[in-house]
């Protein structure tokens, strides 16, 4: 059951929560990026090692207060969710890192937002009962404050493609409108990700009876999906009957793993394995032991001339690992309390984040620095706003009041 943020403990916690996903997001886009740079000959290593060890991270997180290997949760009725998620995970990681080294880095931040659009057309097209939201006011004044905010944001990058031409990453293959394409797939397959754990959270579809789930599921009304102290026993997140957060995260992440062990062939490809030439399919599973030397600080002398290596290559897949888990599991619990549309809307703020962080020399490098500009920072704010309008519904204090003393003149003239 989604709730209405209509109390001020209620909108605290929204806010409290949005500020963490933020923070966790933008850490993982930059993360996400810089691991790319700094290991730009690995990107399926990048891909299949990093889901292993955050799907790790997530059964034992699903372990704290469910197993996720219950009855319950090996039943068809969620597997094939867990694993039509994993599909889409799989699809989604595939064609990003496949395409992001092509396109140019500026309208990948354009092309990303292309979420904010999508989740509301698939709630609309295969959830008939949630139509009804978009013809609130409020609700078509706040997509569009977002849009807004992100045209102000991505200006720079808009100026920068119309006066300038090619990928920072170089080579005839730059831009060109196959990689645009497969971006723009990317995205679409994450719209459909955040669609479909909306679905598994909140369908009753993909609740089960507590007769199938209450014999191996840790009980305790007063927690929910995710470790956080639910308001009462009556709340509608608190009974287990439903899929749970961390438990579907890590199953469909799991299921993700194979697709990129098929993948690693792939890399023997020019320009999806980073150079302009063909290997040998040999070649592309050597490739993948010369990642765990450069991951863990032991490069070949080959890779540490040709570039392939460089030397946060451990920092900075720690760093989106660190802010992808943080990310997915706020997520996953945002969905399940407010619905897919806030945490939606709240991931439009982290491209315009990580845009302001590549700002900064010292952290990303003088090499991957932008020039500072206010814009990503306005679109930020203007975002902010339009998150706002919709999803904070201020309480009536002066209703609340009125009922008060109405109470005390009742109890007075008791």
């Amino acid at each position: 059951m989604v709730r209405v943020i209509d109390t001020p403990r209620e909108a605290l916690i929204a806010t409290g929560l949005s500020v963490a996903l933020l923070v966790s997001g933008v850490a993982n886009n930059v993360g996400g990026s810089m691991q790319s740079y700094v290991m730009p000959a690995f990107p399926i290593w990048l891909l299949y090692m990093t889901t292993i060890i955050y799907s790790t991270v997530f059964f034992f997180v699903a372990f704290y207060y469910e197993n996720p290997f219950s009855k319950a949760n090996r039943t068809w009725k969620r597997q094939k969710y867990y694993l039509l998620l994993g599909v889409n995970t799989a699809m989604n990681g595939v064609f990003f890192q496949f395409s992001a080294a092509w396109v140019d880095g500026l309208l990948s931040q354009i092309l990303a937002n292309l979420t904010i659009l999508q989740v509301p057309i698939l709630e609309c097209v295969f959830m008939p009962e949630r139509r009804k939201n978009y013809k609130d006011p409020r609700q078509i004044a706040s997509l569009i404050i977002v849009f807004a905010g992100i045209a102000v944001g991505i200006y720079p990058a808009i100026s920068h493609i119309i006066t300038a031409h090619g990928s920072s990453s170089g080579g005839e293959q730059s831009d060109r409108w196959y990689w645009i394409l497969m971006f723009v797939m990317s995205s679409t397959f994450s719209a459909l990700q955040l669609f479909g754990q909306d679905v598994a959270y909140n369908d009753k579809k993909c609740f089960i009876s507590k007769d199938e789930s209450r014999s191996d599921v840790i009980e305790d009304p007063s927690v929910d999906p995710v470790g956080i102290p639910a308001i009462n026993n009556a709340d509608p997140i608190a009974p287990k009957t439903g899929i749970q957060g961390p438990v579907c995260l890590a199953w469909f992440n799991m299921y993700s793993i194979p697709v990129y062990f098929l993948l690693i062939p792939l890399q023997s490809i020019k320009y999806i394995n980073g150079t302009n030439h063909s290997t040998t399919f040999e070649h592309s599973y050597v490739n993948q032991g010369n990642a765990f030397r450069c991951f863990f600080g032991h490069p070949t002398a080959s890779d540490v001339a040709l570039g392939n290596c460089q030397s946060e290559a451990t920092l900075w897949p720690l760093v989106f690992l660190a802010g992808y888990i943080n990310m997915v599991l706020i997520i996953a619990y945002m969905i399940r309390r407010y619905g897919v549309l806030l945490p939606t809307l709240v991931t439009a703020t982290m491209q315009l984040g990580a845009t302001f962080v590549f700002t900064i020399p010292a952290i990303v490098t003088k090499a991957h620095a932008d020039a500072f500009s206010w814009f990503p920072v306005l679109g930020c704010i203007v975002i902010i706003v339009g998150i706002v309008i919709k999803h904070i519904k201020l309480p009536n204090f002066r209703n609340r009041k009125d009922s008060q003393e109405k109470e005390g003149l009742i109890q007075t003239a008791a």
